[in-house]
C-alpha cells in the first residue's frame, strides 16, 4: 500500500469542530487487510472487538494545534467562530487560512478574539477575503496580536 492511496476529498462540512458525545461514539473506518476495498463504518467503542490478540496498536501521541477561534465584532458585539487551518501563504504579518462561521462576512470587518479562558482578549481579526481554494467558509484573516503568533488565543 502507498500513502497516496490513503488521500481522499473531505468536505469542509464534515470536518469534527468539537468532539463526539460520548467520546467512544465517534466515527471508526475499517479496513480489512484481507481485501483492502471492503469498508466498514463502525463506532469507537467496538475497537475492542475488532482486534485479535497479536495486532499491534501504534499511539500517536502528536499534538494537535488547538483550533477553535471565537470573537465578537467590534462595534455591534456579533458572534464570529472560526476554525484555523494554517498559517497564509505570501503574509503580511500574522495571517491566516480559517473557515469562518459568521452573518453577513464582508472583507475589512473586524473582530476582538476570545483567549482561551472565554474573555475577550487584545487580539483582533480581520477578514481580508474569500478563499475559495480552501472550500466555502474559508477566508484569509489578518491578526493584530501582542502575542508572537497569535496562536494563543486559540482553544
Amino acid at each position: 500500500m502507498r500513502t497516496d492511496d490513503l488521500d481522499f476529498e473531505l468536505p469542509s462540512e464534515l470536518i469534527a469542530t468539537k468532539p463526539a458525545e460520548p467520546r467512544d461514539s465517534s466515527r471508526l473506518l475499517v479496513v480489512q487487510r484481507s481485501d483492502p476495498t471492503r469498508l466498514e463504518h463502525r463506532v469507537f467503542r467496538e475497537l475492542p472487538g475488532l482486534l485479535s490478540p497479536d495486532d499491534l496498536l501504534v499511539f500517536n501521541r502528536s499534538r494537535v494545534v488547538p483550533a477553535r477561534l471565537i470573537g465578537e465584532r467590534l462595534g455591534s458585539g456579533s458572534k464570529i467562530e472560526g476554525l484555523y487551518l494554517h498559517d497564509a501563504p505570501d503574509a503580511e504579518g500574522v495571517e491566516w487560512i480559517a473557515m469562518i462561521k459568521t452573518k453577513r462576512a464582508q472583507p475589512g470587518k473586524r473582530y476582538a478574539l476570545h483567549d482561551h479562558t472565554g474573555r475577550l482578549s487584545d487580539t483582533i481579526l480581520e477578514l481580508v477575503e474569500r478563499d475559495d481554494s480552501e472550500g466555502p467558509g474559508a477566508w484569509r484573516v489578518r491578526l493584530q496580536t501582542p502575542l508572537s503568533s497569535g496562536l494563543e488565543v486559540l482553544e
